[in-house]
């Protein structure tokens, strides 16, 4: 499973993480699942739009 979290305003971060466990991230939990989770790859992109991907599920959220 593969997730992708908002973590900026004009300049959004995908962080990828790898769960083994399907979960549920609230946007307003961004930060502190970002803290406590090292193994992250982090990229930024100056865009208005990201895809946020839940398993097979996908899901934009726009800024």
């Amino acid at each position: 499973m593969t997730c992708f979290i908002i973590s900026s305003n004009k300049i959004l971060t995908a962080i990828i993480i790898k769960a083994k466990a399907k979960i549920t991230i609230p946007i307003r939990m961004k930060i502190k699942l970002r803290l406590i989770i090292p193994y992250m790859m982090i990229t930024t992109a100056k865009v208005n739009k990201i895809k946020i991907i839940y398993s097979k599920l996908s899901l934009i959220y726009q800024i």
